[in-house]
């Protein structure tokens, strides 16, 4: 994986896990809403994913704070 995504992974996962923490949200409670596993937004939060994690997957997060 070239650096330049890698450091873009890893602010989306920093972003995600702000956004979790400054809701007052575990791993595991936000991963149910999301519908994913907590070692899967785990790897999210700590920039570890690949192409494994779809977009769509990513986008789902986000739509967890209209919930």
């Amino acid at each position: 994986m070239n650096q330049n995504r890698e450091f873009i992974y890893k602010r989306i996962g920093a972003k995600v896990a702000y956004f979790r923490i400054s809701n007052g949200l575990t791993q595991e409670e936000m991963a149910d809403r999301v519908h994913m596993s907590r070692s899967t937004l785990s790897k999210i939060e700590h920039g570890n994913y690949n192409r494994s994690i779809s977009l769509d997957l990513l986008m789902d997060i986000p739509d967890l704070w209209h919930i």
